[in-house]
């Protein structure tokens, strides 16, 4: 649950971490899963830490915070799990695994289309061939730059899905031309004004490109 100590300052601290890991431990309602999940939130944090990690877990199992039909310690570890998180990013990711069933398999194209925000982060996954945002209609922001930088990018599909193109610094079509391995495209767009003259994608064998405010996405490439 922490490293092992170094040196001598490392021992004291160890030692004066034992006796709050093992009320951390109790007040998890000694279930193995829950304090690995709780000790790992807490991994390589200082005494301090912990001391207020315990108080957390106690003050959060009170009868008033409580679930119908959930052990207090169950949530109150799982609720100082969450407040450990340091992002609200990874908040929101935790919150929405939290909606899925026990043991559903949840594909990274589900969680980018679920999430809410989160869009600067798929700039991050540069080896990405394939990203599916169809029937996104609430998703309102790129940032500029991030499409671009998915260049091994094989298949885009925004379908009825993202249309606010070059506004407010969001990310424009003019990114599309970094994305050389495009085989499969699928975007919309309000002003043909807007559209590059010159995407020349030699790869590409299927696409939609709807221009307007009305569309029908239903029928075939």
């Amino acid at each position: 649950m922490h490293k092992a100590p170094e040196n001598h300052g490392d021992l004291v601290e160890a030692l004066e971490l034992k006796p709050a890991a093992i009320e951390v431990a109790k007040d998890c309602a000694s279930s193995p899963i829950i304090v690995v999940t709780v000790a790992n939130a807490l991994k390589d944090k200082s005494v301090q830490v912990w001391k207020d990690a315990l108080q957390q877990l106690r003050s959060f199992a009170t009868p008033t915070n409580n679930i119908n039909g959930m052990d207090p310690k169950v949530y109150s570890s799982l609720k100082l799990s969450c407040s450990t998180l340091e992002s609200e990013e990874a908040k929101s990711l935790f919150f929405l695994c939290s909606l899925l069933p026990i043991d559903y398999r949840i594909s990274i194209q589900d969680l980018l289309k679920y999430a809410k925000g989160l869009p600067r982060e798929i700039g991050q996954l540069t080896l990405l061939r394939l990203l599916d945002l169809r029937n996104c209609s609430k998703l309102k922001a790129i940032p500029y730059n991030v499409l671009a930088s998915l260049s091994q990018l094989e298949d885009l599909n925004m379908g009825n899905s993202f249309v606010k193109w070059e506004v407010n610094g969001n990310a424009s079509l003019a990114e599309l031309k970094r994305l050389s391995l495009l085989v499969t495209l699928d975007i919309g767009i309000t002003d043909a004004k807007i559209l590059p003259k010159d995407l020349g994608f030699e790869k590409l064998k299927r696409y939609k490109i709807f221009v307007g405010d009305a569309w029908d996405w239903s029928g075939e490439y």
